[in-house]
């Protein structure tokens, strides 16, 4: 079989049960938001119009044979082991250090429990302040939460963490047998990242201390790595993975075609940024694969209505969020930017990318170095959310692209095997900092006494509260329920 056969094999998987478990996992929140947070009968509606587009894609999935994956226990006990022990050291379930972002998730996670419909901050000009965040990632928690007890939230959050976590690590392209290839695999996505030490080393010129965080050492922008993304922001990190996974598992088959549409539809809810990093995949699915699409009314229409739903609560207030092209607004001079650019891209991305391209198809090796070249150049967001959350997607294919690198490590001159091994070794540093961090640091309980608004000092976060115009998207959703009252 020619190479370029055997990649395009690897993406022409028809869509199974794994596959299965990935969309209910994206999609199940959706049913606490429209029942929990628009009037009747519109929610009813919504949720009743999701249930049928998901099991429209579910009944089109092939079950007749189970996965390759799950033909052998010792397989799926490992990713669930590595999925359970990855998720351990994070911030959810707070076994160990929680970095300082848990205080506003526990916030949140804290009012979708306690708060009676959408959770509320008072008013400003007369209108009710609503909690406007991506809040897919909190809502199964929360409603567990509300029927067992606040206290049991977070352990909830976690539970839902590292199985999504499991979904994940399922849908790579492992070997689907027990080896020592497959575990080098997990460890890899695991410690797989950039070269930040490097550029801190060259940056600050001092040295780095155990579990410092490197990531910011671009100053104007970030690429995280994998266990970054887990231990800071699950809620961005997971519906970019299970997207990208099952993309890349799937979007050369006619199948994935009854999975896309949905797909791109509950991502926003989950993450703006993983909605809009993954939209060029999506659009290179469209353009090359436009044979396949299904025209199905079951397979748009939910579609259709969820973003309806979502897009304009996720858009309540963003006018107040700055954006702008990041060189324009950058605040150092034109060289300066385009030296720490250039340094930026080349240690975080280029140099296992341009290793990679021999094991990669073609078309999304370009398209991924497209975009992980062109998200600096913008701005969004006050940490530059679009850069750091935007870039998951492409990050992750970068990491499959490696994954299927080292698998052929046999067929690699010993030059290119060297290197990469070098440059994977020198990248794992940085997750290794977080590991460091959340054992080192002692671990803290969730705050689960103080809302959004008391944890932000009694500021309203910009990015996490809007206005909800009565006359607006306030006409189908439930009065905020107001917390600052408690």
């Amino acid at each position: 079989m020619e190479k370029s056969e055997a990649v395009i094999n690897q993406q022409a998987k028809p869509t199974d049960i794994i596959t299965a478990l990935g969309l209910i996992y994206l999609a199940l929140p959706f049913f606490g938001f429209f029942l929990g947070w628009y009037k009747s009968p519109w929610g009813e509606i919504l949720a009743f119009i999701a249930a049928a587009g998901l099991l429209f894609a579910l009944l089109k999935t092939d079950y007749s044979h189970a996965d390759e994956l799950w033909s052998q226990r010792q397989v799926y006990f490992v990713i669930i082991f590595t999925a359970v022990v990855w998720t351990l050291f994070g911030g959810a379930g707070h076994f160990f250090y929680a970095n300082f972002d848990w205080y506003f998730r526990d916030a949140v996670l804290r009012d979708l429990t306690l708060a009676q419909g959408p959770p509320g901050y008072g008013f400003m000009e007369q209108d009710p302040v609503v909690l406007r965040a991506p809040i897919a990632y909190f809502m199964p928690a929360a409603i567990l939460g509300k029927i067992i007890g606040l206290e049991y939230a977070d352990a909830f959050l976690w539970l839902w963490t590292a199985c999504g976590t499991v979904i994940f690590l399922a849908l790579l392209p492992l070997p689907t047998r027990l080896s020592l290839r497959q575990i080098l695999g997990l460890i890899i996505v695991v410690f797989f990242s950039g070269l930040d030490v490097i550029g801190m080393l060259l940056t600050n010129r001092e040295l780095v201390e155990p579990g410092q965080h490197l990531e910011w050492w671009g100053w104007l922008f970030q690429y995280s790595s994998n266990t970054t993304q887990l231990f800071w922001v699950p809620n961005h990190a997971l519906p970019a993975w299970i997207a990208i996974a099952m993309f890349y598992r799937h979007w050369r088959d006619p199948s994935f075609a009854y999975y896309v549409p949905l797909t791109c539809a509950v991502l926003p809810l989950w993450s703006p940024f993983a909605a809009i990093g993954m939209a060029p995949f999506y659009l290179l699915w469209f353009i090359t694969q436009f044979r396949q699409v299904k025209w199905h009314p079951l397979t748009w229409l939910p579609a259709i209505l969820i973003l309806v739903a979502t897009l304009p609560y996720l858009a309540l207030s963003i006018h107040a969020l700055p954006a702008s092209l990041n060189m324009n607004s950058s605040g150092v001079g034109f060289s300066f930017y385009i030296s720490l650019y250039l340094a930026f891209v080349i240690f975080e991305f280029i140099l296992i990318w341009l290793l990679v391209y021999e094991n990669a198809d073609r078309a999304l090796w370009f398209l991924t170095g497209v975009i992980l070249l062109v998200l600096p150049l913008l701005r969004f967001g006050p940490g530059n959310d679009i850069v750091m959350r935007g870039s998951i997607p492409a990050l992750m294919m970068l990491c499959i692209f490696t994954l299927l690198t080292v698998g052929s490590y046999r067929k690699m001159p010993a030059k290119r095997k060297i290197l990469l091994g070098g440059l994977l070794l020198v990248g794992s540093v940085n997750p290794m900092q977080e590991f460091i961090r959340a054992i080192n640091n002692d671990s803290w309980s969730p705050r689960l006494d103080k809302n959004l608004y008391q944890v932000a000092n009694k500021n309203l976060p910009l990015h996490y509260t809007a206005t909800l115009p009565p006359n607006g998207l306030g006409l189908f959703m439930l009065e905020p329920d107001n917390l600052l009252g408690e």
